[in-house]
């Protein structure tokens, strides 16, 4: 069953297996592109670091939970760009190959981190992730980069969609309630 572009269900696999690759998701939106992209990758176990309904990740802080699951993780996902400053201190006593920024080397709106609000900003996104995955865990590279692709598809169909349905609205000024939406 394929997961839809938002829509998610947590993996769930024997703590005892030796061979599993922990991976985890600093937050929600990383989370939905991990379930993606390691849908039927066997001993894949996938975790989520911020509960799901947290409101605002820069009001989020650590907990010893917290921290063991990083300590616990193969590879965490964070979305980077200061979005996860709670974390920072932490992280600087980290293996540097073990956490992968999934804004790096992308072109930010005003400083904005919030890119994976835009399709094309997710697609890069999860572009990252299949990668860091696909070296991380060679023996399933294949899996992950044929699940990145079906979710790319999904994610740029979005895309074409969006700007078909909103381009009447184009130039038009928005309130927002939050500075996640220039993307």
């Amino acid at each position: 069953m394929a997961l839809g572009i938002f829509s998610c269900t947590k993996k769930t696999a024997s703590a005892q297996n030796k061979n599993e690759f922990n991976v985890t998701a600093s937050f929600y939106p990383q989370y939905v592109m991990l379930l993606n992209i390691t849908q039927n990758v066997p001993d894949v176990k996938v975790s989520l670091l911020a509960p799901a309904n947290t409101g605002c990740l820069h009001d989020y802080q650590m907990t010893t939970r917290d921290m063991k699951l990083i300590e616990d993780t193969d590879l965490l996902i964070i979305n980077g760009a200061d979005m996860e400053h709670f974390m920072e201190s932490f992280l600087q006593t980290k293996n540097p190959e073990k956490i992968v920024s999934v804004t790096d080397n992308y072109p930010l709106l005003e400083e904005n981190p919030h890119i994976w609000v835009s399709p094309l900003g997710a697609i890069y996104q999860t572009e990252k992730i299949a990668q860091a995955l696909a070296k991380a865990d060679s023996k399933n590279a294949d899996l992950y980069m044929t699940n990145s692709q079906k979710y790319t598809e999904k994610l740029a169909s979005l895309y074409k969609t969006m700007q078909t349905e909103l381009k009447d609205y184009e130039g038009i000024p928005i309130i927002t309630f939050h500075e996640a939406f220039p993307y």
